[in-house]
């Protein structure tokens, strides 16, 4: 549940409760992407994020603005230490 032990928590409380977990997972997903979609349209360059779906870890050169607002918003995580660009977490 991306790596964040609270949702991990949300999700054990909605099988106590007797509620479908499968679909809880589906609407947390859906209200997780409709937050990212706007982000999406403010990119310069969205081929980062299909790279970084295609490959997980991109190093870099240069931080653009692209790579600052996803960081800023916590969809990616920028390692200054090894020159590399990774997804900030996901729904798995």
């Amino acid at each position: 549940m991306g790596g964040k032990p609270v949702y991990l928590v949300e999700v054990i409380n909605e099988k106590r409760a007797g509620r479908d977990v499968e679909e809880y997972c589906r609407e947390q997903f859906m209200v997780r992407l409709n937050q990212v979609k706007p982000l999406v349209r403010k990119l310069n360059d969205p081929s980062i994020l299909i790279d970084l779906g295609e490959r997980e870890v991109l190093e870099y050169d240069e931080l653009t603005e692209d790579m600052l607002m996803l960081a800023r918003e916590n969809v990616i995580f920028i390692d200054p230490v090894r020159g590399v660009i990774r997804p900030r977490g996901g729904l798995s």
